[in-house]
């Protein structure tokens, strides 16, 4: 189940050049190399790729158990 917007917006400041820039969640979904546009450095995205995973992971657990609830308490 895909729960998270894969069009969605990530605005970060590069931890080089301090300057601001934007990529997708999509993007760092499949894996792609984040460069930043204005120095060209490649940051690494390992760690918020399994965060991310993690969050889908999560949402799609706490939307099965929220409509398991629902239709118990609609039974009652």
């Amino acid at each position: 189940m895909d729960m998270l917007n894969k069009n969605a917006k990530i605005d970060i400041d590069c931890p080089n050049c301090k300057r601001k820039f934007a990529f997708t969640v999509g993007q760092l979904q499949k894996g792609e190399t984040i460069t930043c546009p204005n120095c060209d450095l490649k940051l690494d995205t390992s760690e918020a790729q399994k965060s991310l995973s993690k969050l889908e992971k999560d949402l799609s657990d706490f939307s099965k158990r929220l409509n398991k609830a629902i239709n118990i308490s609609f039974k009652l």
